[in-house]
């Protein structure tokens, strides 16, 4: 308890070779199962629904201008929702950029073959890393997409009593604090 439990990053950085193979059998998502218009989404892709759903609810206005997305794939996401946008609301697509941080070499080849084909590329510039290592580097972010990547982040173990000192334990064993508890304690208190 209180120990992160780091996922196996170098797993994205060594061993995807064939970003294909990697969607089609190992790790299949909504996004890329969805990437063609279907009938689920009445006739639309997975993305252009999370665009218009992000869009109802305000997250996407005239004030958005940096879009960041956290372990794109095979783009698809990307490409969407930039499409979605020089369709629907060319204004806000003149005005946008869309980053994209990733650590694989073979996934981002194949997000830039994406984001060619759909004609959307030059929106897009990329940042080659773990976003847990670079986030307090990142510029601001007016929307910060995860697409079924938070399994991938490091987790931390937490308790009630390690975030709120003031409650009650159910025993007697605490483990110490770490510095990611802290940063939730500081984020809890402000």
């Amino acid at each position: 308890l209180g120990v992160p439990v780091r996922p196996p990053h170098g797993y994205y950085m060594e061993e995807v070779k064939d970003a294909g193979a990697q969607f089609d059998e190992v790790e299949t998502t909504l996004s890329h199962l969805l990437r063609d218009g279907h009938p689920l989404l009445q006739g639309h892709n997975y993305a252009e629904r999370v665009a218009m759903a992000l869009s109802d609810r305000g997250l996407i206005s005239a004030h958005t201008r940096d879009l960041v997305e956290v372990g794109a794939g095979q783009g698809h996401l990307a490409a969407g929702v930039l499409n979605w946008l020089k369709e629907n609301h060319p204004e806000i697509y003149q005005q946008v950029t869309y980053t994209i941080v990733d650590l694989s070499p073979a996934l981002r080849q194949r997000q830039r073959q994406t984001l060619t084909a759909q004609g959307v590329l030059e929106k897009v510039h990329w940042v080659a890393a773990n976003i847990e290592d670079v986030a307090a580097a990142m510029p601001r972010a007016d929307l910060l997409l995860c697409n079924e990547v938070i399994g991938d982040l490091t987790t931390v173990r937490l308790n009630r009593k390690m975030v709120d000192p003031d409650a009650t334990a159910s025993s007697d064993d605490h483990p110490p604090i770490t510095s990611e508890v802290q940063a939730i304690r500081s984020l809890c208190n402000t």
